[in-house]
């Protein structure tokens, strides 16, 4: 039984006709947590980190193209990340190792499971069923955050890669602090739903929407327990904020993501997948050896420069990935030297003249020579065969002989008439081999 197959078994058997959309109550979570740790499993037997031996095709996605809620729990906004992922991995990736919320469930134990958890796990099914086609196909792939090295890989490859990491957590942490104190206020105030923090950024390029909602419930921390007695909507001061080390609500959840994706790249050898080009700029700044890619560039791009390929049915492109892998390779290798040429930052800007400087102009090229030979193959059977002034127009092309083409041919030196036709004809299909020449010959297809 493969891994597809086995997940789909186990929620059969644990939940039978069960309606995700449907569960607003405890009732099941005794079998979420259950059908957690059976996925987790099965993840490690089936899905086990492999060394790769070129990291420009393989990658370790970040927490929000993973399907993660790091800062937007919105199943809308979730599945929005999946289709970038989606773009990118049909489009460009060998495989893409992305995190799932079942391990945490399992992890942290039932006696923890709470309203949170329950949310975590029917997203976390719902986006499998989403990603199948490429789960299936092992493009996609489920991997858990942790590494299980035994002791001596542990002194001779953990130790150094953990002290080399939690460097760059402290310069990653600056970085990010000096950003967040000249770029984001914090405003406490409260609602039906109790006291919050609201985050928010003067321009989306951190934060999702350009806001986060951060909530307290009792027992509060210190710092809320004062925030209380304001009056409120309360913008808190840059002083409050470096005394209570606000940011670190958001710095944190960077830098665990960031860290958990240094582990992976490092042991497996893949390059970063993000989709947020402030993120992508600050490793770069600590690291300009990594190796990243930006899926929301990618997307843009895609979707204002070939917008027929954009919203292509995404089986569409796995079939004929399958169908033109040759030409799927060439493409890709082709795409990816003309990165490597440029800086490899990925951004909007770059990627948009990649699509509209060079792979654009070569598209029309091919539908440029396609469009000249069948013109060319409509004229050389129509003028194959004259009678006096005017000609006889033959069936050949369109599959469709008339009974008394014999006789024509055999007046009018019918041998050599039918031989010039189906020379013609072949010469055509012959001409059609030249659009294979072309290195964004996959792309063209795709875009038909």
């Amino acid at each position: 039984m493969d891994f597809v197959e086995e997940i789909n078994h186990i929620i059969s058997l644990n939940i039978p006709d069960l309606n995700l959309t449907n569960i607003d109550n405890n009732k099941f979570d005794e079998t979420f947590y259950e059908i957690s740790e059976l996925i987790t499993k099965s993840i490690i037997y089936h899905h086990k980190p492999e060394q790769h031996n070129n990291k420009n095709f393989t990658f370790t996605a970040n927490s929000s193209l993973s399907g993660g809620g790091n800062f937007c729990s919105s199943l809308g906004c979730r599945m929005s990340k999946l289709d970038e992922l989606v773009s990118f991995a049909s489009l460009y990736a060998d495989c893409i190792y992305i995190r799932h919320p079942f391990e945490k469930i399992y992890l942290h134990g039932f006696d923890k499971f709470s309203d949170n958890s329950r949310l975590e796990f029917i997203n976390g099914i719902i986006l499998f069923y989403y990603l199948e086609p490429f789960i299936k196909k092992g493009i996609i792939k489920y991997v858990n955050e942790g590494i299980t090295l035994c002791k001596n890989h542990w002194d001779s490859l953990g130790i150094p890669l953990e002290e080399k990491i939690k460097s760059q957590e402290k310069k990653l942490t600056n970085l990010l602090e000096e950003y967040l104190l000249s770029h984001c206020s914090i405003t406490f105030d409260s609602n039906s739903k109790g006291n919050f923090l609201e985050f928010k950024e003067k321009k989306e390029e951190l934060i999702p929407h350009s806001r986060y909602y951060l909530y307290f419930y009792p027992p509060y921390p210190n710092f809320i327990q004062k925030l209380k007695n304001k009056k409120t909507p309360y913008v808190i001061s840059i002083n409050e904020i470096k005394k209570y080390d606000l940011f670190q609500y958001i710095i944190n959840r960077i830098i665990d993501d960031v860290s958990i994706q240094e582990w992976h790249s490092n042991f497996y050898n893949t390059s970063y997948l993000s989709d947020n080009k402030r993120n992508l700029d600050i490793i770069k700044n600590l690291n300009s050896e990594v190796s990243i890619a930006n899926a929301t560039s990618f997307e843009k791009a895609l979707n204002h420069y070939l917008p027929v390929i954009f919203y292509k049915d995404a089986q569409d492109i796995l079939n004929l990935r399958e169908r033109e892998n040759e030409a799927f390779q060439v493409y890709r290798d082709k795409l990816n030297s003309i990165l490597q040429n440029k800086s490899q930052s990925w951004n909007d800007k770059e990627l948009s003249e990649l699509f509209r400087d060079q792979i654009l102009p070569e598209l029309n090229i091919i539908n440029k020579k396609v469009n000249n030979w069948k013109s060319n193959l409509r004229s050389n059977v129509r003028d194959s065969i004259y009678i006096g002034a005017g000609s006889v127009s033959i069936g050949l092309y369109s599959g469709i002989l008339p009974p008394e083409i014999g006789n024509i041919l055999a007046l009018f030196g019918g041998g050599k008439a039918i031989s010039d036709i189906l020379v013609n004809y072949k010469n055509s299909f012959n001409d059609k081999t030249e659009a294979y020449k072309n290195d964004f010959y996959f792309l063209w297809q795709a875009n038909k």
